[in-house]
């Protein structure tokens, strides 16, 4: 993964998606080239509307420009059996590239947005669903979203550590950096982003991503990421331990798909239905 740039990312893609599937073997899907379709854009938000011109009158204004600012998106067709699109932002990852702090951030995004792909896939499959646009429903399909979240967040960061892990030169420097830097730093911006937001659903969202990056942290540096160090982060906030070791009790949606209803409950002890 040295030297990344455009060229060599979108190169690449196959390669990481084959690494991706022998890491994850439970995500791969029969003939995913005919399922998802790449599509790097410099305008999320005109290539959106133009694969789903029916939602034009649903989306509003401030949404459809916030488009642009997104790293990357899944773009659901009306039909199961079309192709999912995933966009992705082609100034964002330009500018990433540009700087080695954050150079596997579009890898990070495109795995993101390929677990989500694949989640909704499967779902409408078990739901023999003929539209996808019922899985965007929060009224019946809520809890499935939220896990879904948490589940990108998890297998994208997972891959990127377990492949950063293993070309590591220094993986005690690593750790102390996770410990001292990048857990501060999401803890904070956590706080702040939750504070701030406008509506329970942005809420659970904003702790979906926090609880899906400590859960990969728990999985690769089990002894510094232990409970009792858990216990000191969640504190007062028993509502979020027990979402935590919900989730980590079902990896895969094969293993949720039964406890979407235990999971409401769970999440009814923070948020109103």
């Amino acid at each position: 993964m040295k030297d990344l740039n455009l060229e060599t990312f979108v190169k690449t893609l196959p390669s990481l998606t084959n690494l991706y599937y022998n890491l994850y073997p439970d995500m791969k899907i029969l003939a995913p080239s005919q399922i998802i379709n790449i599509n790097i854009t410099s305008s999320l938000s005109k290539s959106h509307l133009a694969l789903r011109p029916d939602l034009k009158d649903t989306l509003t204004v401030q949404k459809i420009e916030d488009f642009d600012n997104y790293n990357g998106q899944m773009v659901l067709p009306p039909l199961v059996g079309e192709p999912i699109h995933i966009l992705l932002n082609k100034n964002k990852i330009i500018e990433y590239f540009s700087h080695k702090d954050t150079e596997l951030t579009p890898i990070g995004t495109y795995l993101h947005e390929l677990t989500h792909a694949i989640d909704f896939y499967l779902m409408a499959q078990k739901e023999k669903l003929k539209s996808y646009d019922p899985l965007l429903s929060s009224d019946d399909y809520l809890m499935f979203q939220m896990w879904s979240e948490y589940h990108a967040r998890e297998l994208g960061l997972k891959f990127l550590l377990t492949f950063s892990e293993k070309n590591s030169a220094n993986k005690k420097e690593e750790l102390q950096y996770i410990l001292t830097t990048a857990f501060p730093y999401i803890i904070e911006v956590t706080f702040k982003e939750y504070h701030a937001a406008k509506n329970a659903e942005s809420e659970m969202y904003i702790i979906m991503q926090l609880l899906g990056r400590i859960s990969v942290w728990k999985d690769i540096y089990p002894l510094e990421f232990n409970d009792v160090f858990l216990e000191d982060v969640f504190g007062t906030n028993i509502w979020m331990k027990n979402i935590f070791y919900f989730l980590r009790k079902f990896r895969t949606l094969e293993e949720i798909y039964p406890n979407f209803n235990t999971m409401r409950l769970i999440f009814s002890e923070n948020w109103t239905f």
